[in-house]
């Protein structure tokens, strides 16, 4: 039986999708003060929807993946990357697994590598 693989971004989006898809783009534009219906802020709102048709579901991860694509700072001022985007950003860096900075088996160790595999995992390539 000749079957057809099945990819997540073959799926129209969904009403959850879309509404934390919106959330995400909101949260950052406010963030930031970027203005509606500017370029930026139509990019912001493409790499959710491609993110989230890659198979990024939560809503923290995908506000992270977009934050550090974008290069968009924490609000609160304290700019010290987390785990998460960090892995994320060693990803994109081309870095490999080997450059996580934390204590094995620590809660920041499996934030930066679950950063890391989802970035790699949204890129596509094996």
């Amino acid at each position: 039986m000749n079957t057809v693989p099945f990819y997540r971004s073959d799926v129209p989006l969904d009403s959850n999708d879309l509404a934390t898809c919106q959330k995400v783009l909101d949260t950052l534009c406010s963030e930031a003060k970027i203005e509606r219906d500017s370029e930026e802020w139509r990019r912001i709102g493409v790499i959710a929807i491609q993110l989230v048709q890659q198979g990024v579901q939560e809503h923290g991860d995908l506000l992270a993946m977009v934050r550090t694509a974008r290069g968009i700072l924490h609000p609160d001022g304290d700019n010290e990357i987390a785990p998460y985007e960090m892995g994320s950003e060693a990803f994109i860096k081309r870095l490999d697994g080997s450059a996580n900075p934390y204590a094995p088996d620590s809660v920041e160790a499996k934030e930066w590598e679950h950063g890391f595999l989802d970035a790699h995992r949204v890129s596509g390539l094996s």
